[in-house]
């Protein structure tokens, strides 16, 4: 897959922006406290990370996530036979801590129906389908998929994006919980996904990547409306009223936006053009393009001189 470039030219002395995003692999930049990571690599030495299925037969628990009701939505979704009374008959009767236990253990189908008030016939079904899925998908992969549903309330349809972009649902749920906005981005999800699954994981609205990836958004929507250039000052707007329309503005004492653009302008994701004016010389000595550039951003972040930028 080639890369897709989206240019945007300056203009007099406006800086304007230019996204170079390769989409070819998927990545996700992190900062400060997080490593940059390729989300297509799970191991030191380069390997995939074992999510498949365990041995055949082994008696596994598969750890259920801490939300209740997502957890009904997953029973609903993902049993054949399960209804919304059925799920709640279930959940209420063992409680998300025991469950897993329930479900993976030899008495399955007498304890649902003794204790959760489930038809014995129903009771055996769910039975088989929840040990089909452990021997299919293995424990940890499942306990990944049921937090993808229940804790981030990705629909089943989603899952299977986010799986078959990640390869499996283990990475998926590692990327999400560094980048949950850049992780979104990369499974071909929407802006409003990406803040759903950050507000689900407790991602605070002033974070950084928030920031960087709403300013990469931004520069998105302005490419697929046809324009070919922003002035700093319109991209900031545009990215503000952005993030403000799933309810979580940019609060005012983040982070200014201009500091974050400068972070993805070092790590290669959006880079600003020179007015010619810069090239030309001063007494004689030609300008220091990359110094002069960096200059110009540092001001801008600092909020120096924001009108120059």
């Amino acid at each position: 897959m080639r890369a897709r470039v989206l240019r945007l030219i300056s203009k007099r002395d406006n800086w304007r922006c230019i996204s170079v995003k390769v989409i070819a692999r998927a990545s996700v930049l992190q900062h400060s406290k997080h490593k940059v990571i390729s989300i297509e690599e799970h191991t030191h030495d380069g390997g995939r990370r074992d999510a498949g299925p365990g041995p055949a037969g082994s008696n596994t628990v598969v750890a259920l996530p801490g939300d209740a009701d997502g957890l009904k939505r997953y029973l609903v979704n993902e049993l054949e036979g399960v209804g919304p009374a059925t799920a709640e008959k279930i959940v209420e009767a063992f409680g998300v801590e025991a469950l897993g236990q329930v479900l993976s253990g030899a008495d399955c189908a007498s304890r649902l129906a003794q204790e959760a008030g489930v038809r014995p016939n129903l009771a055996e079904d769910i039975a088989r389908q929840w040990k089909r899925k452990i021997e299919f998908y293995g424990e940890r992969e499942l306990a990944a998929m049921i937090r993808l549903t229940a804790d981030i309330h990705l629909t089943p349809k989603r899952v299977d994006a986010v799986r078959a972009k990640f390869g499996s649902a283990v990475a998926a749920m590692e990327a999400f919980s560094i980048n949950p906005w850049g992780a979104a981005r990369s499974a071909g999800l929407s802006w409003l996904a990406g803040e759903q699954v950050a507000e689900a994981l407790g991602r605070e609205p002033g974070s950084k990547d928030r920031g960087r990836e709403a300013l990469v958004h931004a520069l998105g929507l302005a490419g697929n409306d046809g324009h070919t250039g922003l002035p700093w000052r319109e991209l900031m707007q545009e990215t503000l009223d952005l993030m403000r329309t799933t309810g979580r503005p940019w609060p005012e004492d983040a982070a200014p936006l201009a500091g974050c653009a400068g972070q993805l302008r070092k790590a290669g994701r959006l880079v600003v053009e020179r007015p010619d004016s810069l090239a030309q010389t001063e007494g004689g000595l030609p300008w220091d393009t990359a110094e002069r550039r960096d200059a110009l951003r540092r001001q801008a972040a600092e909020k120096i001189h924001p009108d120059d930028w």
